[in-house]
Protein backbone atom coordinates (compact mmCIF):
# COMPACT_ATOMS: atom_id res chain seq x y z
CA UNK A 1 0.00 0.00 0.00
CA UNK A 2 1.37 3.47 -0.66
CA UNK A 3 1.38 5.67 2.11
CA UNK A 4 0.28 9.68 0.75
CA UNK A 5 2.75 12.10 -0.07
CA UNK A 6 3.38 14.82 2.85
CA UNK A 7 3.41 18.31 1.31
CA UNK A 8 5.52 20.78 2.16
CA UNK A 9 4.31 23.90 2.86
CA UNK A 10 6.31 27.09 1.86
CA UNK A 11 6.89 30.02 4.38
CA UNK A 12 9.35 31.34 7.00
CA UNK A 13 10.05 30.35 10.48
CA UNK A 14 9.94 32.56 13.48
CA UNK A 15 13.41 32.84 13.90
CA UNK A 16 13.45 34.16 10.24
CA UNK A 17 11.06 36.32 10.79
CA UNK A 18 13.00 37.93 13.29
CA UNK A 19 16.18 38.08 11.95
CA UNK A 20 13.96 39.65 8.83
CA UNK A 21 12.95 42.51 10.91
CA UNK A 22 16.15 42.91 12.70
CA UNK A 23 17.63 43.63 9.18
CA UNK A 24 14.88 45.89 8.12
CA UNK A 25 14.64 48.21 11.37
CA UNK A 26 18.12 48.55 11.37
CA UNK A 27 18.22 49.67 7.78
CA UNK A 28 14.95 52.37 8.40
CA UNK A 29 17.11 53.02 11.76
CA UNK A 30 20.48 53.85 9.47
CA UNK A 31 18.25 55.96 7.13
CA UNK A 32 16.80 58.02 9.32
CA UNK A 33 19.85 58.29 11.33
CA UNK A 34 21.51 59.40 7.85
CA UNK A 35 18.87 61.97 7.48
CA UNK A 36 18.62 63.51 10.65
CA UNK A 37 22.61 64.11 10.49
CA UNK A 38 22.15 65.62 6.71
CA UNK A 39 19.86 67.50 8.01
CA UNK A 40 21.33 68.83 11.05
CA UNK A 41 24.70 69.65 8.48
CA UNK A 42 22.65 71.70 6.92
CA UNK A 43 20.53 73.69 9.26
CA UNK A 44 24.48 74.58 10.77
CA UNK A 45 25.74 75.82 7.58
CA UNK A 46 22.79 78.08 7.10
CA UNK A 47 22.99 79.25 10.78
CA UNK A 48 26.51 80.12 9.81
CA UNK A 49 25.73 81.73 6.88
CA UNK A 50 23.20 84.07 8.42
CA UNK A 51 25.80 84.83 11.14
CA UNK A 52 28.54 86.12 8.56
CA UNK A 53 25.99 87.70 6.35
CA UNK A 54 24.48 89.98 9.74
CA UNK A 55 27.71 89.94 10.46
CA UNK A 56 29.43 91.84 7.42
CA UNK A 57 26.36 93.78 7.53
CA UNK A 58 27.46 95.50 10.40
CA UNK A 59 31.06 96.15 9.65
CA UNK A 60 30.20 97.56 6.75
CA UNK A 61 27.85 99.73 8.31
CA UNK A 62 30.79 100.59 10.66
CA UNK A 63 33.19 101.16 8.32
CA UNK A 64 31.75 103.71 6.38
CA UNK A 65 31.32 106.03 9.25
CA UNK A 66 35.29 106.41 9.31
CA UNK A 67 35.35 107.02 5.71
CA UNK A 68 35.60 110.51 6.59
CA UNK A 69 37.10 110.55 9.87
CA UNK A 70 40.13 112.13 11.04
CA UNK A 71 42.91 110.21 12.34
CA UNK A 72 43.88 112.34 14.77
CA UNK A 73 39.79 112.57 16.72
CA UNK A 74 40.18 108.48 16.92
CA UNK A 75 40.13 107.40 20.48
CA UNK A 76 41.94 104.93 21.61
CA UNK A 77 45.43 106.06 19.74
CA UNK A 78 47.70 103.36 21.45
CA UNK A 79 48.59 101.40 18.47
CA UNK A 80 48.07 97.61 18.76
CA UNK A 81 45.44 97.93 21.95
CA UNK A 82 42.21 96.42 21.25
CA UNK A 83 39.41 98.11 22.42
CA UNK A 84 35.55 97.59 22.76
CA UNK A 85 34.57 101.38 22.45
CA UNK A 86 35.91 103.46 19.72
CA UNK A 87 35.35 107.62 19.63
CA UNK A 88 36.11 109.85 17.17
CA UNK A 89 34.70 113.17 15.08
CA UNK A 90 33.55 113.30 11.04
CA UNK A 91 33.80 116.50 9.48
CA UNK A 92 30.50 119.04 10.18
CA UNK A 93 30.03 121.73 7.65
CA UNK A 94 32.43 124.17 6.25
CA UNK A 95 32.88 127.39 6.64
CA UNK A 96 34.58 129.30 4.29
CA UNK A 97 38.46 126.82 5.07
CA UNK A 98 37.35 126.05 8.66
CA UNK A 99 35.91 123.14 9.02
CA UNK A 100 33.02 122.49 12.00
CA UNK A 101 33.64 119.01 13.37
CA UNK A 102 30.66 117.09 14.45
CA UNK A 103 30.64 116.38 18.16
CA UNK A 104 31.91 112.98 19.85
CA UNK A 105 30.72 109.70 17.98
CA UNK A 106 31.22 106.12 19.60
CA UNK A 107 30.17 102.90 18.73
CA UNK A 108 30.32 100.24 21.52
CA UNK A 109 30.17 96.70 22.76
CA UNK A 110 27.05 97.35 25.85
CA UNK A 111 25.60 94.19 27.69
CA UNK A 112 22.39 93.67 26.91
CA UNK A 113 18.87 94.58 28.61
CA UNK A 114 18.62 92.07 31.35
CA UNK A 115 22.34 91.13 31.31
CA UNK A 116 25.09 91.51 33.80
CA UNK A 117 28.49 91.54 33.14
CA UNK A 118 28.54 88.40 35.85
CA UNK A 119 29.04 85.27 33.83
CA UNK A 120 24.88 84.13 34.36
CA UNK A 121 22.63 83.99 31.95
CA UNK A 122 20.64 86.69 33.57
CA UNK A 123 17.84 87.40 30.86
CA UNK A 124 16.89 83.38 30.30
CA UNK A 125 17.68 83.39 26.65
CA UNK A 126 20.46 80.79 26.74
CA UNK A 127 23.30 83.32 26.16
CA UNK A 128 25.63 84.47 28.95
CA UNK A 129 26.27 87.86 29.34
CA UNK A 130 25.80 88.99 25.31
CA UNK A 131 25.79 92.37 23.81
CA UNK A 132 25.06 94.85 21.19
CA UNK A 133 26.68 97.11 19.10
CA UNK A 134 25.78 100.75 20.12
CA UNK A 135 26.22 103.86 17.91
CA UNK A 136 26.15 107.01 19.89
CA UNK A 137 25.66 110.47 17.93
CA UNK A 138 26.66 113.58 19.38
CA UNK A 139 27.99 111.47 23.07
CA UNK A 140 27.37 113.63 25.78
CA UNK A 141 25.30 116.76 24.42
CA UNK A 142 21.84 117.41 25.14
CA UNK A 143 21.23 116.23 21.22
CA UNK A 144 23.09 112.68 21.97
CA UNK A 145 20.82 109.79 20.15
CA UNK A 146 21.55 106.19 19.91
CA UNK A 147 21.13 103.52 17.65
CA UNK A 148 21.58 99.69 18.42
CA UNK A 149 23.50 98.71 15.50
CA UNK A 150 23.09 94.24 16.47
CA UNK A 151 22.29 92.23 19.04
CA UNK A 152 23.44 88.31 19.51
CA UNK A 153 27.32 90.18 20.26
CA UNK A 154 29.09 87.19 22.31
CA UNK A 155 30.69 88.51 25.23
CA UNK A 156 34.14 87.61 24.37
CA UNK A 157 35.79 87.39 21.34
CA UNK A 158 35.98 83.98 19.47
CA UNK A 159 38.11 81.60 20.94
CA UNK A 160 38.50 83.37 23.98
CA UNK A 161 37.66 82.27 27.68
CA UNK A 162 36.97 84.17 30.37
CA UNK A 163 40.48 83.62 32.20
CA UNK A 164 42.51 86.85 31.95
CA UNK A 165 44.29 84.43 29.42
CA UNK A 166 45.11 85.16 25.81
CA UNK A 167 43.27 81.93 24.48
CA UNK A 168 43.00 83.20 20.85
CA UNK A 169 46.65 83.90 20.13
CA UNK A 170 45.89 87.61 19.38
CA UNK A 171 47.88 89.41 21.76
CA UNK A 172 45.12 90.98 23.85
CA UNK A 173 43.41 89.32 26.55
CA UNK A 174 39.59 88.52 27.25
CA UNK A 175 38.81 91.17 24.92
CA UNK A 176 34.97 91.47 24.19
CA UNK A 177 33.05 90.30 21.25
CA UNK A 178 33.24 93.93 19.57
CA UNK A 179 37.33 95.24 19.34
CA UNK A 180 38.78 97.69 17.41
CA UNK A 181 42.63 98.18 17.03
CA UNK A 182 44.08 100.84 15.69
CA UNK A 183 47.89 100.44 14.17
CA UNK A 184 49.45 103.15 12.10
CA UNK A 185 46.44 104.67 10.06
CA UNK A 186 44.66 101.19 9.76
CA UNK A 187 41.63 100.21 11.87
CA UNK A 188 40.88 96.80 12.33
CA UNK A 189 37.54 96.04 13.41
CA UNK A 190 36.41 92.25 14.55
CA UNK A 191 33.22 91.28 15.47
CA UNK A 192 31.62 87.77 17.04
CA UNK A 193 28.16 87.03 16.53
CA UNK A 194 26.28 84.07 18.25
CA UNK A 195 23.34 81.98 17.42
CA UNK A 196 21.40 79.59 19.80
CA UNK A 197 18.66 76.55 17.94
CA UNK A 198 15.90 75.24 19.69
CA UNK A 199 18.29 72.35 21.75
CA UNK A 200 19.86 75.08 22.92
CA UNK A 201 23.73 74.47 20.67
CA UNK A 202 25.26 77.82 20.68
CA UNK A 203 27.34 79.01 17.33
CA UNK A 204 29.45 81.50 16.98
CA UNK A 205 31.03 83.18 14.22
CA UNK A 206 33.45 85.98 14.38
CA UNK A 207 34.05 88.82 11.03
CA UNK A 208 36.74 91.23 10.76
CA UNK A 209 37.38 93.69 8.36
CA UNK A 210 40.10 97.07 8.04
CA UNK A 211 39.70 100.29 7.21
CA UNK A 212 42.43 102.77 6.28
CA UNK A 213 42.07 106.41 8.15
CA UNK A 214 42.77 109.34 6.29
CA UNK A 215 45.75 111.54 8.07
Amino acid sequence: MKLPERKHLSGFTLIELMIGTTVVAGLFYAIATTSLSASNTYDETMRRARLVTKAHKVLDRISDEFVEAELTTITPALPGVGASTITYRVPGSLAGSVITWSGNRTIAFQTDAGEFDDGIDNNGDGRIDEGVVLFTIDAGLATQKQVTLCHDVRSLLGGELSNLGDDNGNLMVDERGLVFELTANVLTIRLTLEDIDEDGNTLSKTVQTSVRIRN
